[in-house]
C-alpha cells in the first residue's frame, strides 16, 4: 500500500483517474485541423486550473492538443463506418488525462450543452463563452435558426418545418422553411387543355413567393431574368397561333378578294367596251398586279412572330417590375391581367408589323371594311387558346377529366379552374381602350354628367352595334368631339361629332380608323352598370397606359382596397378552410371541413363531412384543403368511392395545423339543417365518431381481442380469418363520447398487428345523449 500511494508504476491506467473541464479555444489556433486539412480527432483545449486565463501568459496556439473518444456508435472509420465529431470552439468539454498527473495528454470524453442563459459573443477569449460558427461553418440563418443551445425545451436548435418560406414566416419569425422551393406550384403536361395563362401565373406565384421570403432568396434581379425567359419561352406558342390564325383568316379573305375584284374590274370594262375578251383580260390584269403585294405580305408574316419573340424579354420584365410592388397575393384575375397586358403589347407588334404589307393589298381588302388585324385579333379569342384542338382528332378531352394539372412541392395536386380566354380577351380590350384616352373620368350615372357638364371622356356599357355610327346618347350636355365612348365588349369609338339638337353623336373605331357610315342609330342610357372597375377610380394617360392597357395589378389600388375588382393584397379576413375535391373521373363530390383541437382561432382538420357524393368518379379522386390566408398547414385527406363511382367516404391521413376556424356559419348550407345543441356542438369543434374505414384489416386477430380510443370510446371488431372485418364504435348516439381531436383507435391484442383503421367523423345527432356516466334503477 505504501509503495502504491508514493511511488508511480508508469503503467497506463494503474496510476489513478485525473479529470479535468476545458474549453476548446478559436479557430485560428487550429490552423487547418478543423478545416479540413487534420489528422485523426483532435483539439487545442485550455483547462481550467491548469492553464492560465491570460493569452499573453499562454497563447491559444501554445496550448496542448487533446484526442476526442469516439462512442461505439459513431464508428471508428472501420468498414466506412464513421460519425464526423462535432465539437467547436468555445465548447465546454469534459475528459481526463492519459498521463494522469503529468498532464500533457488529454483526452475529451463528452461535451457541456450550451444553454441559452449563456451568451454567445463573437469575441473569442479565455474561459468566457463565444460562438461556435468558424469560417467554414458559418449560420447566417436562412437555413437554420440562429441558435446555438442545446436544451430539452421546443424552443432550443429548431428543426426548419416542411412549410413554404411564407407559411414559416406567418407562424413565427423565428421559424425556417425546410426547403425554400416547398409551396412552389409545378404546371404538369396536358395534351388536351390549354395551359397557358395557369403557367404563367404558375410561374408568377413562384416568383412572388420568393421575393416574399428575402431571408431565403436574395437575388431578386436574377431570377427576375429567370422567370422572364421561362414565360418568354411559354409565350412563344401563342405568338405562332395568333399571326398563324391571323394568316387563316387573311388567306380566306384574299381568295374571296381576288374574286371579288375580278369580277368588279370585269364588269367595269365590260360595260364600258361590251367585250368580254377586254374584260377578263383587265380582271386578271388586275389580278396579277396583286402578285407582289400578297407575295410581300407572305414574306411579311413570316418575320413577325420571330421580331415579336425576340423582343418580348424587355416587355415580360417590364411588366413583372411593374407588378411586383403591387401584388401581395397572386389570385387568377391577377394572372388574366397580366396574360392581357401581354395580349395587348403582341397584338400591337402584330398589327405595326403588317401594316405596310397591309396597305399594300387594300384593293382586294376593299370588299371587307369591317375587317382590321387589330379588330380581329380582338374577337377571337380562338387565336389566343394555343394548340388546343390538333390532339381532338386522337383522344377524347372526357378522357382527360381527372388528370391533375398542377402539383404543389411539399403539399401534392392542386385544383386548377381552367381561364376563361374569352373573358381575358375582353378585359384586355377594355383595359386597352382605357388606356388611350387622354384623362379618364369614371362615369356613375347620368346625373354625373349633367353636374360635371364637360366629360373628355364618355363609359358606356352597352354594346355598340357594327352597323351603326350615330349613337342617340340623351342628356349628355357638353360632349365635344374629340371624346371616346367604350362599349362593354371593349371596342373603342372615337367621337367625330356630336349635334346637342338630336343627340346623335358620329363615332368611328379609334384602333382601325375606319369610320362606318350607316344612318340608322341606336338608344344608350348611362346607369349604375358602368362596370366596377371603371367606378373605383381615375386614370391619367401614360404611354405604360397606352401600350398594354390600364390594369389594376399594375397600380397600387389593387392591394389597397379588397373592393377592388382585381384584390391582391393581404386578406382582410381568414375563412374557415374550404374542401376541394377534383380529378376521378368525376364531378359534384363537396364536402366541409370539421375542425378540432381548437387553440384561440386556429385547429385542426380532424374529419370532413361529405354533402355530396358525386357522380362518375372512375378512381378516387383528389381532396385539397386550403384557407384563403395560406395559413393552414399539413392537412392530408383522402376520397374512396363506391361501385357506382359516387365518392363514399373521405379520411383524414394527416390533421395538420393553424388553420384559421373563422366563421363557421359561412357554412349555411350545413347549419341551417342544425339545432341549437347541433351548432354549438359543431362551433366547438366537438363530434362524434360515425364509422370507422378498413385501410389495413391486419392479421392473427381475435375475436375476443377488444378496441378502444383515447377517449374511451369502445368498438366493437369482427375478426374473420385473422384480419379485422368489421369494426365500428358501440351505441352511436348513446354513450358515445364527444371527441375534439383525431381519435386514435388501439386494438388490445396479444397477436395481432397491422391494422390501420380511419375513423370518420360527423356531427353530434339531434336527439344526442352523451355519455352514460351512471345508471339508476329506480325499479328495485
Amino acid at each position: 500500500m505504501i509503495q502504491e500511494s508514493l511511488l508511480k508504476t508508469n503503467f497506463l491506467g494503474r496510476d489513478g483517474f485525473r479529470w479535468w473541464i476545458g474549453q476548446i479555444p478559436q479557430e485560428s489556433a487550429h490552423g487547418g485541423q478543423i478545416n479540413g486539412a487534420g489528422w485523426g480527432n483532435r483539439f487545442k483545449v485550455r483547462i481550467m486550473g491548469y492553464h492560465p486565463y491570460d493569452l499573453t501568459e499562454l497563447p491559444d496556439e501554445d496550448l496542448p492538443w487533446a484526442q476526442c473518444l469516439l462512442p461505439t456508435t459513431a464508428g471508428t472509420g472501420a468498414a466506412n463506418h464513421v460519425t464526423t465529431v462535432k465539437v467547436s470552439p468555445g465548447d465546454v468539454v469534459f475528459g481526463f488525462f492519459l498521463d494522469t498527473d503529468n498532464a500533457q495528454t488529454p483526452v475529451i470524453m463528452g461535451c457541456f450543452g450550451r444553454t441559452s442563459q449563456v451568451l454567445t459573443s463573437n469575441t473569442p477569449g479565455p474561459f468566457q463563452p463565444f460562438t461556435g460558427q468558424t469560417s467554414k461553418i458559418n449560420n447566417d440563418g436562412t437555413a437554420l435558426k440562429k441558435d446555438e443551445t442545446s436544451e430539452q425545451n421546443a424552443e432550443s436548435a429548431k428543426s426548419p418545418r416542411n412549410v413554404s418560406p411564407t407559411q414559416a414566416k406567418n407562424i413565427n419569425d423565428d421559424e425556417i422553411s425546410y426547403y425554400s422551393a416547398i409551396g412552389d406550384k409545378i404546371q404538369l403536361a396536358n395534351t388536351v387543355k390549354n395551359t397557358l395563362v395557369n403557367k404563367i401565373s404558375t410561374e408568377i406565384n413562384n416568383l412572388l413567393n420568393k421575393i416574399k421570403a428575402p431571408a431565403i432568396f436574395t437575388n431578386i434581379k436574377n431570377e427576375i431574368n429567370r422567370v422572364t425567359e421561362k414565360i418568354q419561352a411559354i409565350i412563344n406558342g401563342l405568338v405562332g397561333n395568333m399571326v398563324n390564325t391571323l394568316f387563316k383568316k387573311l388567306s380566306s379573305l384574299l381568295n374571296q378578294g381576288l374574286k371579288l375584284l375580278y369580277q368588279k374590274v370585269y364588269k367595269l370594262i365590260f360595260l364600258a367596251t361590251k367585250n368580254p375578251a377586254i374584260a377578263h383580260a383587265a380582271g386578271v390584269a388586275v389580278q396579277t398586279a396583286m402578285v407582289i403585294p400578297v407575295k410581300a405580305l407572305q414574306e411579311t408574316i413570316s418575320c413577325v412572330p420571330g421580331a415579336i419573340i425576340s423582343g418580348l424579354g424587355s416587355v415580360i420584365k417590364e411588366l413583372l417590375n411593374s407588378m411586383i410592388d403591387n401584388v401581395e397575393n397572386f389570385v387568377s384575375c391577377a394572372a388574366d391581367q397580366f396574360s392581357g397586358a401581354l395580349i395587348n403589347d403582341i397584338i400591337g407588334k402584330i398589327t405595326s408589323g403588317l401594316s405596310s404589307a397591309i396597305g399594300g393589298i387594300q384593293s382586294i381588302l376593299q370588299f371587307f371594311p369591317s375587317f382590321g388585324v387589330d379588330s380581329f385579333l380582338r374577337t377571337s379569342s380562338d387565336a389566343i387558346m394555343g394548340l388546343v384542338g390538333l390532339f381532338d382528332c386522337n383522344q377524347s378531352k372526357g378522357k382527360a377529366n381527372g388528370i391533375v394539372d398542377q402539383w404543389i412541392i411539399g403539399q401534392g395536386p392542386s385544383n386548377v379552374p381552367a381561364p376563361d380566354f374569352a373573358k381575358i380577351l375582353q378585359n384586355a380590350n377594355i383595359a386597352k381602350g382605357i388606356g388611350q384616352i387622354a384623362n379618364i373620368e369614371t362615369i356613375g350615372s347620368e346625373d354625373q354628367i349633367i353636374s360635371n357638364n364637360f366629360l373628355s371622356s364618355v363609359i358606356v356599357q352597352n354594346a355598340i352595334s357594327d352597323i351603326t355610327n350615330i349613337i342617340t346618347l340623351p342628356n349628355l350636355a357638353g360632349i365635344t368631339t374629340g371624346g371616346f365612348i367604350i362599349s362593354g365588349t371593349g371596342e373603342l369609338m372615337q367621337i367625330n361629332s356630336f349635334n346637342s339638337n338630336t343627340n346623335e353623336v358620329s363615332v368611328k373605331r379609334a384602333y382601325s380608323g375606319i369610320a362606318t357610315n350607316y344612318v340608322s342609330g341606336s338608344s344608350f342610357t348611362i346607369t349604375n352598370t358602368v362596370p366596377q372597375e371603371f367606378l373605383t377610380k381615375s386614370v391619367e394617360s401614360s404611354p405604360f397606359n397606352q401600350k398594354y392597357g390600364v390594369f389594376d395589378i399594375f397600380s397600387s389600388v389593387t392591394r389597397n382596397s379588397s373592393t377592388n375588382s382585381c384584390y391582391t393584397g393581404k386578406p382582410t379576413y381568414c375563412g374557415a378552410p374550404t374542401v376541394t375535391i377534383f380529378g376521378g373521373g368525376g364531378e359534384g363530390a363537396a364536402a366541409i371541413p370539421l375542425l378540432g383541437a381548437i387553440i384561440g382561432f386556429t385547429g385542426s382538420i380532424i374529419g370532413v363531412k361529405l354533402t355530396n357524393g358525386g357522380s362518375g368518379y372512375r378512381f378516387p379522386p383528389f381532396v385539397e384543403i386550403v384557407d384563403n390566408c395560406n395559413q393552414g398547414y399539413g392537412a392530408i385527406a383522402r376520397a374512396t368511392i363506391n361501385d357506382t363511382g359516387e365518392v363514399n367516404s373521405i379520411y383524414i391521413v394527416s390533421e395538420g395545423e393553424n388553420y384559421p376556424i373563422g366563421n363557421v356559419y359561412e357554412n349555411t348550407s350545413v347549419i341551417n339543417n342544425l339545432n341549437d345543441t347541433q351548432k354549438n356542438s359543431f362551433v366547438a369543434g366537438n363530434y362524434i365518431v360515425k364509422s370507422v374505414l378498413i385501410q389495413n384489416p391486419g392479421q392473427n386477430y381475435n375475436q375476443t381481442d377488444t378496441a378502444i380510443d383515447q377517449f374511451n370510446n369502445q368498438y366493437s371488431i369482427e375478426v374473420f380469418e385473422g384480419s379485422i372485418n368489421k369494426i365500428e364504435p358501440i351505441n352511436i348516439g348513446g354513450n358515445t363520447t364527444i371527441v375534439n381531436d383525431l381519435p386514435i383507435i388501439v386494438i388490445k391484442s396479444d397477436t395481432g398487428f397491422g391494422a390501420l383503421l380511419r375513423p370518420l367523423l360527423d356531427i353530434v345527432p339531434a336527439k344526442f345523449q352523451g355519455e352514460v356516466k351512471q345508471v339508476i334503477d329506480c325499479v328495485t
